[in-house]
């Protein structure tokens, strides 16, 4: 359980810090959409190539878009410092849905912490 708690817990950090930086720093480009897949889970990704503000050509992937279709432009979010750091404008820049996922596994982390303790006191 604390593993899973973890791995929960830095999944959501990294998808705030992700977020932070798009909202303070990110810059918009027009994407075309290369391929758009389905794994074997049912989570769908885009492959885009764009091309930043200095002129670097970057191909990248994201599952956080709303309207995408192959061979289509969309506008894309991303950080000029690393620009694989992206997701389509249409996408929500909030915090909320990553705050929530880095929440839970801060409580199961507390919750398994609890009952280790709890366990050690008893014995």
């Amino acid at each position: 359980m604390l593993f899973i708690a973890l791995v929960v817990a830095v999944a959501g950090w990294v998808d705030v810090k992700d977020s932070y930086l798009l909202k303070q720093r990110g810059e918009v480009a027009t994407a075309t959409v290369l391929d758009k897949t389905t794994d074997e889970h049912g989570t769908t990704r885009i492959a885009v190539r764009f091309v930043t503000r200095d002129g670097a050509t970057v191909r990248a992937r994201t599952e956080n878009y709303k309207h995408a279709q192959k061979g289509e432009p969309i506008e894309v979010v991303y950080d000029p410092l690393h620009p694989q750091r992206m997701q389509a404008a249409d996408w929500s820049l909030d915090y909320w849905k990553s705050a929530v996922v880095f929440g839970a596994g801060v409580l199961g982390l507390l919750i398994a912490a609890a009952f280790k303790f709890r366990r050690r006191r008893s014995s």
